[in-house]
């Protein structure tokens, strides 16, 4: 099993950063420990029985990403969740427009049509 309880903990704290571009920052931390735990996940996964580990299975895709962000934004629960998002999106400047940003921003709003 992974543990995403890192991600959820952090995600849970979203609505007390005030700022667009810190909770922009908030997310990207929410998206490395998602990250982090779905590699630490893979590693596990990819131990033979007699120890040895396989090949990397390669980068994380959004296949993959999409339903566990949608997983860890219901058990985290956070009020006012697409407020939040709407905010990031349209106040956090520069900062929101770069590359990384961007992907961040639509997973959000895949998220937000997803679940709404």
């Amino acid at each position: 099993d992974i543990d995403f309880g890192e991600a959820v903990d952090k995600f849970k704290t979203l609505d007390q950063v005030k700022s667009p571009v810190l909770k922009l920052f908030r997310l990207q931390d929410i998206q490395e420990k998602t990250l982090d735990a779905i590699r630490k996940g893979r590693k596990q996964a990819s131990m033979t029985v007699f120890g040895s580990i396989t090949t990397d299975a390669g980068p994380v895709g959004m296949d993959e990403l999409l339903p566990i962000f949608l997983m860890i934004i219901c058990k985290a629960g956070v009020a006012d969740l697409v407020t939040s998002f709407k905010f990031v999106k349209y106040f956090s400047y520069d900062i929101g427009s770069s590359q990384f940003g961007d992907f961040l921003i639509s997973l959000c709003e895949s998220c937000v049509k997803y679940l709404t």
